[in-house]
């Protein structure tokens, strides 16, 4: 049925009744199977949709892509697939095997605040951007950067908290950077550090539908000392993905700011690399109740954390 196979070919007005009438069987089979795919991939979008408010990819804005690319490579083990950005630049993602771990890029003084400490990049996930971006700003933030779509990529936001950390409001339907989270060598919690936790109890809630559970912990390293913590709820009810510390007087005039953690497998070991690689070991490898964890600078100046999990975790 040579003249089935090409309807408009012309020739299809010599078919008989019983082909006419199969063809248009065919027809129908056809376009009931692209609407069922259709709804099938919708479906299976929807599914893998994330909640409000996840932490879900991390990068970070440096002065010396190269510099950091050697740093992070050389200490985490991560291979690099350099995307263009335009002006001979690029946006270096960090890879383990065929899994999107984090990204490097250059900073172009529009992540953060002028004076603001250089930190890792927190990208949140939000079903609408544009919304988020103006409850933000009336709840306190700033908008470092109106909402910008990424051909192929989604629409980013760049807000400040109203204590002024930067943190990034992502929308996309392209989804990556979820599946190895808690994994050795990738990120595995975050942290935000703030001077009022009412404010942003508030401020979280309202923006990105994050909720926090208050929780009274024990200093590892002496027992007679408490403090407070604040695990992050999102939509699904994990909490397992990170939490708010709130900041006394013993963190002297810091900045408020988020805290990316790192997950290893030998906190001295890694803490020692780092230094060996030029980086600074800003706090030393200290006991907590999930594991030991030490803060680390890299050598242009951005820091974050690494995290040994107590055995089991």
């Amino acid at each position: 049925m040579d003249s089935v196979a090409r309807p408009y070919s012309g020739a299809w007005q010599n078919l008989q009744a019983e082909d006419y009438a199969i063809w248009i069987v065919k027809c129908l089979v056809c376009l009931l199977k692209d609407k069922l795919r259709k709804r099938l991939e919708s479906v299976m979008a929807e599914e893998n949709k994330l909640f409000e408010g996840t932490n879900m990819w991390f990068d970070l804005p440096t002065s010396d892509s190269s510099g950091a690319r050697d740093f992070y490579g050389a200490l985490f083990g991560w291979e690099w697939l350099e995307l263009p950005m335009g002006d001979d630049m690029t946006y270096a993602m960090a890879m383990m095997g065929d899994k999107h771990i984090a990204a490097i890029f250059p900073d172009h003084g529009v992540q953060r605040k002028p004076g603001s400490p250089m930190m890792w990049m927190h990208h949140f996930w939000s079903y609408d951007v544009h919304s988020a971006v103006k409850r933000a700003e009336a709840l306190g933030g700033e908008v470092l950067m109106p909402p910008q779509e990424l051909p192929g990529a989604g629409i980013k936001a760049v807000v400040t908290t109203p204590e002024g950390a930067s943190f990034v409001l992502w929308q996309s339907d392209v989804i990556f950077g979820t599946d190895h989270f808690g994994e050795l060598n990738a990120a595995c919690w975050t942290e935000y550090y703030t001077r009022d936790a009412e404010q942003s109890y508030r401020f979280f809630e309202e923006v990105l539908g994050i909720k926090f559970k208050k929780e009274v912990l024990t200093q590892v390293f002496d027992p007679s000392l408490k403090y407070e913590y604040h695990s992050m709820i999102i939509g699904d009810g994990s909490d397992d993905r990170g939490g708010m510390l709130p900041m006394d007087e013993q963190w002297g005039d810091m900045q408020s700011h988020f805290m990316l953690y790192f997950r290893v497998d030998d906190c001295e070991a890694y803490a020692n690399r780092a230094g060996e690689l030029g980086g600074v070991v800003c706090v030393p490898p200290t006991d907590i109740p999930p594991g030991k964890f030490s803060v680390l600078s890299d050598p242009q100046g951005g820091t974050f954390s690494i995290l040994q999990m107590n055995s089991g975790k």
